[in-house]
């Protein structure tokens, strides 16, 4: 759990710009070891169900967790996010704003 935490905040530090420091190779080659290192992990066989519907049985188990979570945010606050991004869409080409290539793709 804490390799994931370090990962994610390295990952959103990454995301809009890259300091000096991160773009030097005493940063940059660390990282990419333990980038390297997470990516050949295994995870553990007996910790995977050995047949297919055990496999399946694992996402039952969040969505169990988060089901009522997933349906509150899709019916409610998805909308609305998708309702901005829209308007946003229409300013910009109706040529009454600006958005950068990065927001474009986004």
């Amino acid at each position: 759990m804490l390799l994931h935490y370090i990962l994610k905040a390295y990952m959103k530090t990454t995301l809009i710009q890259l300091s000096p420091h991160q773009m030097s190779n005493e940063s940059l080659v660390p990282w990419g070891r333990l980038f390297f290192h997470v990516i050949n992990l295994q995870i553990p066989k007996d910790t995977v169900p050995a047949d297919e519907d055990g496999r399946s049985q694992l996402p039952n188990t969040l969505k169990e967790e988060y089901g009522a979570f997933a349906d509150s945010f899709v019916n409610t606050f998805a909308p609305e996010i998708v309702k901005v991004f829209l308007h946003q869409v229409e300013l910009y080409v109706s040529a009454q704003a600006w958005l950068s290539k990065k927001c474009q793709y986004l």
